[in-house]
């Protein structure tokens, strides 16, 4: 499990503000984690924060709003400010799931709007009501999960232009919310090209394994041609795009975390810390362990 508990810098990105009453809220991430295990529930609480929660594997119950609710991998929980909950386990089944808690605040003040009318208010239309937790398509749930692994990395840098990574990767999570859950698909210009959709998807997942096939269903391309029209756009294949781009979020954990070369071979899909070492070498030029004395 990786968690990061985040201190709100004190002249915080104002990307995603709200003015409401007055007041301009700014939003705070206060901690992310992924594959955070849980075998046992305490007891329900609340308070005035926003946890978008994604369940990743397992099968139980937990308590959301006084009730007790099934839970499953790849079920979205969001709560509000005030709403009472728990996200462990009931039935002591072992679960995971990957969150990210934030605030909006406004000096001593925090915002309690509900979730759905934030979202709302980012989206600029109304959006129908929603019980959760949602039940997603694993098409739906994909990008999810690869925005949870960006915002981490992204919580992990130490400057300011990390923290507005970090919320521009946050609004995109939210982006994604708004279209699997409330079905506003505009918010992803079809007139994207599927070569430029291949880019983004493979900048999305470069922490993790990712396949020539399955990058080019999701483009409506053949892998023959889907290569084709990448190198000749790109200067190489995908799969090598993909590798670099696995390097570079290598380098930037190597750069602000302690992780060892072992955690970050496993959080970003390779098989064993040799292959990732031998892939480091050959896109950076140097050794993992030689680039991180460096850095």
């Amino acid at each position: 499990m990786r968690y990061v508990q985040t201190t709100p810098p004190a002249s915080p990105p104002r990307l995603l503000e709200v003015v409401r009453d007055q007041r301009a809220y700014t939003l705070n991430i206060l901690h992310a984690a992924l594959e955070e295990q849980r075998t046992r529930g305490n007891d329900p609480h609340r308070h005035d924060l926003y946890h978008i929660v994604l369940y990743t594997r397992g099968t139980d119950r937990f308590s959301l709003n006084d009730r007790l609710v099934p839970v499953q991998g790849g079920d979205l929980a969001i709560t509000s400010p005030g709403e009472p909950h728990d996200f462990g386990p009931v039935d002591g089944s072992r679960i995971a799931y990957r969150e990210v808690t934030f605030e909006m605040r406004s000096g001593a003040h925090r915002l309690d709007l509900p979730f759905r009318a934030l979202l709302a208010h980012y989206v600029g239309q109304p959006l129908s009501e929603t019980t959760y937790p949602v039940r997603l398509e694993s098409r739906a749930a994909a990008p999810l999960h690869d925005l949870f692994r960006v915002l981490l990395e992204r919580l992990c840098g130490k400057t300011p232009f990390e923290d507005l990574a970090a919320q521009a990767t946050l609004a995109e999570l939210l982006a994604r919310i708004a279209a699997a859950v409330y079905g506003c698909e505009e918010l992803f210009d079809a007139r994207v090209s599927p070569v430029d959709q291949a880019r983004r998807l493979i900048e999305r997942q470069a922490a993790g394994s990712l396949g020539l096939e399955t990058l080019a269903a999701q483009v409506g391309l053949s892998p023959a041609h889907l290569c084709r029209q990448f190198k000749a756009r790109f200067g190489q294949s995908p799969m090598a795009y993909h590798q670099r781009q696995r390097v570079l979020a290598a380098q930037r954990l190597l750069s602000t975390t302690t992780l060892s070369c072992k955690e970050i071979a496993t959080s970003l899909g390779f098989s064993d810390a040799y292959t990732f070492s031998k892939a480091f070498k050959r896109v950076a030029g140097v050794s993992p362990s030689r680039y991180a004395c460096k850095a």
